[in-house]
């Protein structure tokens, strides 16, 4: 087997990976799904957009579409279904509106996700055999 040697920690603050504070945010069930997707497209293409929360807002699918009715799960869907533009080009409607054919334009998409619990810190792979693993704190 091969193993890397990696840091004891990283701060993504300094590799520039986390977008500023979101002021007044509305749908916070998005933002932590928004924000792990501005971080891993950063690490993965080195550019950071300020991706819209408010795109997957609009596109609720729970039936009780708004600012504080869905989960995190819901919004990992949308963003693998649709893709996730951002904040700029979304609201580029202007006077308060939205671009609703905006799905065009996504700047990133996934194509998968994992619920993982708190104590999972980190996942990795063995290339001899691809075995995938999941580290954990105790």
């Amino acid at each position: 087997m091969n193993f890397t040697v990696v840091p004891l920690s990283i701060d993504w603050r300094e590799k520039g990976a986390v977008s500023p504070v979101r002021e007044g945010a509305c749908g916070g069930w998005t933002v932590s799904a928004v924000d792990a997707l501005e971080g891993i497209t950063k690490i993965k293409t080195g550019k950071l957009f300020t991706l819209s929360v408010q795109e997957i807002v609009d596109r609720n699918s729970s039936g009780n579409p708004g600012c504080d009715v869905g989960s995190t799960h819901e919004a990992f869907e949308s963003i693998k279904q649709h893709g996730l533009t951002t904040e700029a080009n979304y609201h580029s409607g202007g006077n308060g509106t939205c671009n609703a054919k905006i799905e065009d334009e996504s700047v990133t998409k996934i194509t998968g996700y994992e619920n993982v619990l708190a104590n999972m810190v980190g996942y990795g792979n063995v290339s001899d055999n691809g075995l995938k693993y999941w580290l954990m704190v105790d």
